[in-house]
């Protein structure tokens, strides 16, 4: 990286070529005027056609002179309006500039930052899924839509397990093989429970220690069911009010077996295609008995040897 240095502030500067642009390009938008844009707008060379949005230009390009460019998968555009002087922008750093000038400062428009809505939407093209970047959605593609064989596996060195990702690799890494004593533990406040996920001491306080007044409670709308969770109750609705095409099956990759339910699915591979080596068995204190599965383990203690 090549040292610059900059005639706007007094100390020489790292800067990338991009961000050198980028730096003098909004300096030279101070002070801002509101009745003049000085964003450079582009300009249709075969019709009246102006506009300072690279997106717009690209769109009537394509739509209007059938020329090709590669552009993103439904895209929503947002303008930035002034509600004391009219003026509007795509630009939220020049909507900004132009309220630091007016004498009421506007109110920030629906799309800005502190909206909850998402301002860009990328729609998968072969589901439903819909992610507010684009490397969300290449990661969705990556693992529900590009087959076994496509894949760049990335393998565990420890047991047979692997992953499309990284990222999943160097989680499964984690819970599965880190030491006991580099784990940072989340323990709970009101009994010994602790994890190694935040997210599952959350829900052991939803399910096992909050008041039955300060519970949401999620209701099915066919029939009595009611889960502490929306993912439980979801799982119910596609398990027994789901029919026909509407069902999603969660279906094994290594034999015919599917089902309504992913816990099912879970318990399944465990059960049948897990190599001994890989399987974490559940041991008895009291007695030489084992199992595949922590609620197996459960009910022996309390049938066997009457422990609750």
């Amino acid at each position: 990286m090549s040292m610059v240095v900059c005639s706007k502030i007094s100390t020489n500067t790292r800067l990338s070529p991009k961000n050198q642009i980028r730096h003098h390009y909004l300096s030279s938008l101070l002070p801002f005027c509101c009745t003049k844009a000085q964003i450079e707008a582009f300009y249709c060379q075969d019709c009246d056609f102006e506009t300072e949005l690279t997106l717009l230009y690209k769109q009537h390009l394509q739509k209007h002179h059938n020329v090709k460019k590669k552009l993103a998968n439904d895209i929503t555009i947002h303008k930035f309006f002034c509600d004391k002087c009219g003026f509007e922008t795509h630009f939220s750093m020049k909507w900004l500039q132009h309220a630091s000038t007016c004498v009421t400062t506007p109110k920030p428009p629906p799309s800005s930052k502190n909206s909850k809505k998402k301002i860009f939407s990328y729609n998968c093209d072969q589901c439903e899924h819909k992610y507010k970047n684009r490397s969300s959605l290449y990661l969705h593609k990556i693992c529900k839509h590009v087959t076994d064989d496509q894949a760049h596996w990335y393998c565990c060195t420890m047991c047979s397990y692997k992953a499309k990702l990284k990222g999943q690799l160097k989680v499964h890494t984690y819970y599965r093989h880190l030491d006991e004593d580099r784990i940072k533990w989340h323990k709970c406040v009101a009994c010994p429970y602790k994890t190694k996920q935040k997210f599952h001491l959350k829900i052991h306080m939803k399910v096992h220690h909050l008041g039955e007044q300060d519970i949401e409670w999620f209701e099915c709308a066919k029939c009595s069911f009611r889960s502490k969770h929306k993912s439980s109750l979801n799982s119910h609705i596609n398990a027994r009010h789901l029919d026909g095409e509407d069902v999603k099956w969660y279906e094994c990759k290594k034999c015919s077996f599917k089902t309504k339910e992913k816990s099912n699915l879970s318990r399944h591979n465990i059960a049948r295609h897990l190599d001994e080596k890989d399987i974490k068995w559940y041991e008895c204190k009291q007695c030489p008995y084992r199992a595949k599965a922590k609620h197996h383990l459960k009910y022996h203690v309390k049938a066997r040897h009457k422990i609750t």
